[in-house]
């Protein structure tokens, strides 16, 4: 895991590079990369939660769809 989360933070450090230079972040450099750590990453740790206690899985997906309604409401 914290493999995921050094590469996400260097996956951030270089957008934000790109962008203060180019003003231009380009998904398939930075994004897709990602992407292919974190969404397996993701599917580990509910796997775990799920293995481990149904209702502590059940908090993390309440939360991540709280968390993901804030970003959603906020854009429109």
């Amino acid at each position: 895991m914290i493999a995921a989360a050094a590469i996400g933070g260097v996956t951030l450090i270089y957008a934000s590079i790109l962008d203060a230079k180019e003003r231009r972040v380009p998904p398939h450099k930075t994004w897709r990369p990602a992407l292919a750590i974190a969404i397996p990453a993701a599917v580990w740790v509910y796997g775990l939660a799920v293995l481990a206690d149904w209702r502590t899985a059940a908090a993390y997906l309440i939360m991540v769809a709280i968390f993901c309604g804030f970003f959603t409401s906020s854009r429109r």
